[in-house]
């Protein structure tokens, strides 16, 4: 594959007009751009392009897409190749599959299958309101196979994931529609009205502090130690098996 040489942009002057500080911020830009390019400063300092190591025998080009280092032999601009292969792999990666969403009361987790891809680098996962791909955000990035994603209560949203390769290469959508999450427990504050034939505390702590009206036939702890009976209208506090308190109708 025949390679031309390294081309060389040209940097204009600062423009004149502008405030001190614009100026001097242009200048230092213009100064580096110059140094990199050899145009200033000590040549050692120039940086090298890809072109130039394929020239110098230092990487090969594959179908003009793989670079790779050569083995180890010396080059005209005096690099030597260490014989480790550097890929820029142009393939896409696959589409991830099973990807589900667990709610909670405040985060919605998503979890996929483990990519079986060589050059993975990271999972982008994308959020829209609506079933809509193309309305989907960008929401955050993970390098493992799991994502929770910190939500407001009685929260809907659909989701979406693609695996980005080493190469930056983004790949295909985990599918054509969304994978809906929502959270799954209801905020106590929403609660005017809980009814049942027996409630146990324990159930009860899963609800917030302000329930408004709870009723039913008869709560008690999990021990069986206290017991609110709000059909018969009266309290019992259990020692063992003795009855040692009880408030309301005998």
């Amino acid at each position: 594959m025949a390679a031309n040489s390294t081309k060389i942009p040209v940097i204009g002057k600062v423009p004149l007009g502008l405030e001190a500080s614009m100026r001097q911020f242009l200048g230092s830009i213009k100064e580096a751009l110059e140094v990199r390019l050899g145009q200033r400063g000590d040549k050692l300092d120039r940086a090298v392009t890809l072109r130039e190591l394929h020239q110098g025998g230092v990487v090969h080009l594959v179908d003009g897409k793989t670079v790779y280092q050569a083995a180890d032999r010396s080059s005209s601009v005096g690099f030597r190749g260490a014989g480790a292969v550097v890929q820029y792999n142009q393939t896409p990666p696959q589409a991830p599959t099973n990807l589900t969403a667990t709610g909670s009361l405040s985060h919605i987790l998503l979890e996929w299958d483990r990519p079986r891809y060589g050059n993975h680098s990271y999972t982008e996962i994308w959020r829209s309101m609506v079933d809509d791909c193309s309305s989907a955000l960008l929401l955050g990035q993970s390098s493992h196979t799991l994502y929770a994603d910190a939500v407001d209560p009685d929260s809907t949203y659909y989701y979406w994931a693609r695996f980005i390769s080493t190469s930056s290469i983004e790949g295909q959508w985990s599918g054509l529609t969304g994978t809906r999450g929502e959270t799954g427990l209801i905020p106590g504050e929403k609660i005017k009205t809980l009814s049942a034939d027996k409630i146990s505390t324990t159930s009860l702590s899963a609800f917030s502090a302000n329930l408004g009206t709870v009723t039913a036939g008869r709560m008690e702890s999990a021990s069986g130690k206290f017991v609110v009976d709000l059909t018969n209208e009266f309290v019992e506090v259990y020692q063992g098996d003795t009855l040692r308190v009880r408030i309301g109708k005998l």
